[in-house]
């Protein structure tokens, strides 16, 4: 996980963005000048960006949101998911 993460107990936060759905990608704008692309078939991704946007949220609540919406997720899933939002610079601290 990358280092720039917080620890499993603390929270994520996502940044001020905004995405849509086009085919099997997101398409998610933090300025005009940014927009990221993400593959997301199954729209968890959208769910995990969904659940971020709410409020800022520990990696445990994000794991039992995604699980309870039947996506077929583990711990170590997660926070590779994590690790590439942060890495896209979608998320941060939010402790």
């Amino acid at each position: 996980m990358d280092p720039r993460l917080p620890p499993r107990s603390d929270l994520v936060g996502l940044k001020d963005c905004a995405w849509e759905r086009s085919g099997d990608a997101l398409v998610v704008m933090l300025d005009r000048r940014e927009v990221i692309h993400l593959v997301d078939r199954d729209g968890s991704v959208e769910l995990l960006l969904t659940a971020l946007r709410d409020r800022p949220r520990s990696p445990d609540d994000l794991l039992e949101i995604l699980v309870g919406q039947g996506v077929r997720v583990d711990a170590q899933q997660l926070a590779a998911a994590l690790d590439v939002l942060d890495r896209s610079g979608l998320v941060e601290d939010a402790t």
